[in-house]
């Protein structure tokens, strides 16, 4: 099966409906563009994905079906203004890749932290100012991306990760004192 993109021009507020009409044939579906606040409610019927990127400039939330997509192990949102997506009930026990890069988020989401077979997190250019020691349970993570946030301290728990090789920190808030340390810790060169 393949990836789906819709394209929106820049000003548009609504999917052209002949681009959606079936989506049951796609395992992606890929959404650039817009100037959407939400996704509609239709693509509830694509809870069979296994890849979505949303990268709508003016998106600010996201519905509630989105976090009850199981198959899903690509989950991009990225470029929006999206603050938060803390939710309750989550059914993403496939993912493996979770970007939430460019957006307005303080904290990683909740649910992030159950995520066992996450490997890849990339969360740059948010305003993020704290990890959750939580970050040591997910044993599968080989990558973090977490530059250009608000971050003072990572959690000690990080060095548990023994299968992370890439673990990037630039242009955050560290004191020197922390430099030192992640440089001693995890080899991390800061300019």
């Amino acid at each position: 099966m393949a990836v789906k993109l819709i394209k929106l021009r820049k000003n548009q507020n609504r999917f052209p409906l002949d681009e959606i009409s079936d989506l049951s044939k796609y395992s992606g579906l890929e959404i650039i563009g817009g100037s959407m606040a939400e996704l509609p409610d239709f693509l509830e019927s694509a809870l069979h994905l296994e890849t979505l990127s949303i990268n709508i400039p003016e998106l600010v939330q996201l519905p509630g079906f989105i976090y009850k997509m199981p198959h899903l192990k690509i989950l991009k949102i990225k470029n929006s203004k999206i603050a938060s997506l803390d939710c309750k009930s989550i059914h993403f026990e496939n993912l493996e890749l979770l970007d939430l890069s460019n957006n307005k988020m303080t904290s990683l989401p909740n649910w992030t932290y159950d995520l066992k077979k996450l490997s890849e997190l990339f969360a740059s250019g948010n305003e993020i100012n704290n990890i959750e020691n939580g970050i040591g349970e997910l044993k599968n993570l080989k990558r973090i991306n977490l530059d250009k946030n608000k971050l003072t301290s990572i959690p000690r728990e990080l060095a548990q990760l023994k299968k992370l090789n890439h673990l990037s920190l630039e242009n955050n808030l560290f004191s020197e004192e922390t430099k030192n340390e992640l440089f001693l810790n995890y080899k991390i060169w800061f300019n």
